[in-house]
């Protein structure tokens, strides 16, 4: 114990800006802690110049839901809680103040039900914040309805502000001056905002590096414009009202649109040095635009249901991603410096052809599902094998999510191997969900798996409780009752006489990204939440290709 306080009696020696710094990692409530270590780190709390409130710590499992969820005594509760959170909010303030020290960082997050009845102290605490030159604010309130915070026009004049972050609220009035002379970041989530006030908002921040609108709501037409260290732009239009977007900025690198499959004109022309594209959603023609970014580096399509071809050549492009552009049909890339490749989809393509980079590590991720009118699994494997892996250099992670919908897709290894002899490619990572397939044909799943690649680390999603569970066992039976008298009259084994060793590396729970051991596989499947588990493979040979 003794030793415990002389530590702390060691730390209270040092300088205040380093013990400053040391509470910049805590989080508020950890922080707040400190203040009984001793009168120096209580005296420190108070000048702490960074403010962070989240009514969460305050009101707990209700924050975040909307009032009409809740009920009468749930109401009561907020409403109490609200009432002692702003009054810590309204004291932390006030104390820290009248320091006249300057402000690095205010933060805060309430949600629909608080802001009724504290309008009055929301502007308030924005006022003292810009009175006392924050450097970053951070205002969410999370609305519902008609019942929106309008923010002051006192923010307008947070002249030494460099990151501001709003969301949730409404930025309607307008301003004849805006003095955002040093603001760096700009993020504006679900905010009411006039068009008028989002030209005038770039037009007044000569500084700006890092442009976040998603979504506005109202505004057809986004032009960004006399912007020099702009580099980094992200536009949603999640309400579909955008007509056109316009970006001239000589510096941005990196830009992300997202437009909800509604027409809407876009222009980059006037970024010669953008080099990172990701467009979701939008319905242009998107060969004609990447075609005018000489120097792009990396591209990600996603959800673009229009897109039915992809045919482009870059001497440049070194990551390419097209994921859930569910109506493609030919891809054809060359792309000589290619280092990585992604590809995610629900049906077969009828051309694909990847020239990259003998380095490039490609992720594919296939969602198959077999009924009436889909390609049947057997038919899916062979394509995936043969179409993908086949014409790939070098597979990072395979990702298959499958469904058999229909009990007449029978399929066997018998047949998938006469139909596709050539010996299993090489994967890095095999990531298999096994979603909705009948039990009595898991073996025969296992056995094609297992003749489309041999991977080195088998990951399984325990994600539905029951087919994850049952397909898991089998698999972890035939790894320790491993059967070489199946392929006696095969030249070309099945994965069992390849297969040397095996390991469960970990299980790594969806909530948790820290891998927990999982030594007794058997005994603790049942209990184990939703997650992943990895088997490591060692194979008595590699290929070489």
């Amino acid at each position: 114990m003794g030793d415990r306080i002389g530590m702390v009696d060691q730390i209270s020696e040092l300088p205040d800006f380093i013990i400053h710094h040391i509470m910049s990692y805590l989080s508020t409530k950890e922080a707040v802690r400190t203040c009984v270590l001793s009168k120096k780190w209580n005296h420190l709390r108070t000048s702490f110049p960074i403010l962070d409130f989240d009514e969460i710590y305050f009101v707990g499992d209700l924050a975040g839901r909307y009032s009409y969820y809740i009920d009468w005594r749930g109401k009561r509760r907020s409403y109490k809680c609200t009432d002692i959170f702003t009054r810590f909010v309204d004291a932390s303030l006030l104390r820290f103040c009248e320091l006249k020290v300057s402000m690095q960082k205010f933060r805060l997050s309430m949600s629909d039900f608080c802001v009724e009845g504290v309008a009055s102290l929301l502007d308030k605490w924005i006022e003292l914040a810009v009175a006392n030159e924050v450097q970053e604010l951070d205002f969410n309130v999370a609305t519902d309805g008609d019942s929106r915070y309008s923010l002051p026009a006192t923010i307008f004049s947070a002249k030494f502000v460099m990151t501001l972050n709003l969301s949730g609220c409404n930025l309607e009035q307008s301003s004849d001056t805006i003095s955002f002379h040093s603001l760096k970041k700009l993020a504006l989530d679900r905010v009411c905002i006039g068009e008028q006030m989002v030209q005038q908002f770039i037009s007044e921040c000569p500084l700006l590096e890092d442009l976040i609108l998603s979504p506005i709501w109202d505004v057809k037409r986004v032009c960004v414009s006399n912007l020099p260290k702009l580099k980094i732009v992200t536009i949603s239009d999640e309400n579909s009202t955008l007509e056109s977007i316009e970006i001239v900025a000589p510096s941005l690198q990196q830009c992300t649109l997202i437009c909800r499959d509604k027409p809407c004109l876009i222009d980059l022309a006037g970024c010669p040095h953008l080099n990172s594209l990701e467009l979701r959603s939008v319905d242009i023609e998107i060969l004609d635009l990447i075609s005018k970014i000489p120097l792009l580096e990396k591209l990600i399509i996603q959800g673009c249901k229009n897109l039915t071809e992809f045919e482009f050549s870059s001497d440049r492009l070194k990551d390419l991603q097209i994921l859930e552009c569910f109506n493609i049909d030919v891809i054809d890339v060359d792309a000589p410096n290619l280092l990585s490749f992604s590809y995610k989809c629900e049906d077969s393509l009828s051309f694909y052809s990847i020239k990259g980079s003998r380095r490039c590590a490609c992720k594919l991720k296939f969602l198959i599902n077999t009924d009436l009118n889909g390609v049947l699994f057997f038919t899916w494997f062979k394509l995936i094998k043969e179409e993908f892996i086949g014409v790939t250099h070098q597979v990072k992670e395979l990702s298959m999510s499958i469904n058999i919908m229909i009990s007449s897709d029978s399929f066997s290894l018998d047949e998938f191997r006469s139909s596709s002899p050539s010996l299993p490619r090489e994967v890095e990572n095999l990531i298999i969900d096994v979603q909705e397939v009948p039990p009595s044909k898991y073996a025969a799943l296992l056995d094609c798996l297992l003749w489309v690649c041999f991977p080195r680390i088998l990951s399984i999603e325990l994600k539905r409780r029951k087919q994850s569970t049952e397909f898991i066992k089998l698999f972890y039976e035939k790894l320790i009752n491993s059967d070489t008298k199946c392929c006696n009259s095969h030249i070309i084994k099945c994965w069992r006489h390849y297969l040397k060793g095996y390991k469960i590396e970990s299980f790594v729970p969806y909530n948790n990204p820290k891998p927990l051991r999982a030594d007794n596989l058997m005994v603790e499947l049942p209990r184990l939440p939703e997650g992943t588990i990895w088997f490591q493979l060692d194979w008595c040979f590699f290929f070489t290709y």
